[in-house]
């Protein structure tokens, strides 16, 4: 059964956008097929919780104003950057009998053993694939199956998805969805060599500039002596000078 999503018109600027949210209502609009683009409002409680479970992916009948429901996608969901909540979504409205461009996304299921006998990291290079089909034929979600993934030289290809005839495919049938890569070392921090190495750049430069010193004193001591050496042979002379003066 296809979800509704009940929405009403809106004259574009009156009420204000921010005054809407504060109402918790969400401005919109719809656009596609062979009808013009229309502003609508639509409830925020009634839009969160539908959106959470179609998606992007999934039909839903859209009722403006109670009047016949028509087949549309949500196309675009936009979010304020600062609260988070919903601040505007986009409507594509199909033609069931025109086929459709949009994206699925992929569900990855079943658990790798190269995860736990080798340790393996999980990397996944695709969380949607674009495709076209007819819009009765669009799908909500695919499974990728991760079970064959044993080493680190295994891989998921778009080939390799089981993918309903009626969809085409318009991802690169060799791009990768997913893979295994090593368990990631714990690199040693060069800042603990390093601080040894300065450690005993200091100490060697510490001793240095201690045997420059010690040598200096010794250097300075050597003239002192000398002086003091002179100063008293000059006393010595003079004593005996005036003993004999005296005698």
């Amino acid at each position: 059964m296809t979800a509704t999503l009940q929405a009403q018109k809106r004259i574009v600027g009156e009420p204000k956008a921010h005054l809407l949210l504060q109402e918790r209502k969400i401005p919109a609009v719809i656009y596609g097929g062979e009808a013009a683009p229309e502003s609508l409002t639509l409830a925020e409680r009634e839009f969160t919780h539908l959106y959470r479970t179609a998606g992007e992916s999934t039909l839903i009948d859209v009722s403006i104003e109670g009047s016949a429901p028509v087949k549309a996608l949500i196309h675009d969901v936009a979010y304020n950057p600062l609260s988070g909540a919903v601040d505007h979504v986009d409507l594509y409205r199909v033609t069931m009998t025109k086929k459709i461009n949009a994206e699925i996304p992929l569900v990855f299921v079943g658990e790798a053993p190269g995860i736990k006998e080798l340790g393996g990291i999980l990397v996944k290079n695709l969380s949607k694939i674009k495709v076209t089909c007819l819009p009765a034929d669009l799908i909500a979600s695919l499974e990728v199956d991760c079970t064959s993934l044993h080493t680190f030289n295994d891989f998921v290809y778009v080939r390799d998805l089981h993918v309903p005839s009626a969809i085409t495919v318009l991802e690169q049938p060799g791009e990768i969805v997913v893979t295994l890569t090593p368990p990631r070392e714990e690199e040693v921090a060069p800042v603990a060599v390093e601080e040894k190495d300065k450690v005993a750049e200091v100490e060697v430069v510490g001793k240095k500039e201690k045997k420059e010193g010690e040598e200096g004193e010794e250097g300075d001591a050597a003239p002192s002596e000398k002086k003091g050496e002179k100063k008293s042979g000059e006393a010595g002379s003079g004593s005996a000078g005036e003993k004999k003066k005296k005698k």
